[in-house]
């Protein structure tokens, strides 16, 4: 037990904790909206013979359980309770590019023929399948940076691992206050790097 050192690995364990779970929840949120945008709109395609409400209630009812789904039951419940329809669905139905895309086009729906909703909804499942076809791409062309940020983190815990468990690393950097700071320094800029790296590869995914 060191009394600087100690608290500090418990304080960076405890925040790469909490991020990574973050991080964790956020991209598997991320991997369930793209599928459900998707299928929202191909039930879209298929029900649009009735009114844009009554279609979406019915698009509703086949989705699995999921964001996409708890936000469409959130807007037609809104819009029943009262709530003007293009109220309703920019309230709920937000959140990322391809949700916004279909907010928008749900908002003005109303005012539209039908041929013309159709037309814009299946042009939304095209662009979603150029997206994937371009996330696909971009996955290859981000193996280096995945690699960088993977060697980080392996480095990060190989040298954290070392100084806890190998009594010479341990003496080292325990002998002096300038030694501690140092390891202080090297392990926070380590972590600080895989962090930055990791919401780097996301923000690309995102833009996409």
């Amino acid at each position: 037990r060191d009394p600087v050192l100690s608290p500090w690995m418990l304080l960076l364990s405890s925040a790469l904790a909490w991020w990574w779970r973050t991080y964790a929840r956020r991209q598997h949120r991320r991997s369930r909206v793209m599928p459900q945008v998707l299928r929202l709109l191909q039930l879209l395609n298929n029900y649009m013979r009735d009114s844009i409400t009554g279609a979406l209630v019915k698009a509703a009812q086949k989705l699995k359980t999921g964001p996409i789904k708890t936000a469409v039951d959130n807007a037609t419940q809104a819009h029943f309770r009262g709530a003007s329809w293009t109220e309703a669905i920019r309230e709920h139905l937000s959140g990322n590019k391809m949700l916004t895309r279909l907010m928008l086009l749900l908002a003005v729906a109303p005012q539209m023929e039908g041929a013309e909703v159709r037309d814009a909804i299946q042009a939304q499942i095209k662009m979603i399948a150029v997206q994937e076809s371009l996330q696909a791409e971009a996955g290859a062309e981000l193996v280096l940076l995945k690699f960088t940020v993977y060697f980080l983190a392996i480095a990060n815990a190989t040298a954290i691992t070392a100084v806890l468990f190998l009594p010479a690393w341990r003496d080292f950097f325990t002998s002096t206050l300038a030694r501690r700071g140092t390891f202080i320094v090297a392990s926070l800029m380590a972590s600080a790097a895989y962090v930055y790296f990791s919401e780097e590869i996301e923000v690309l995914k995102e833009g996409l």
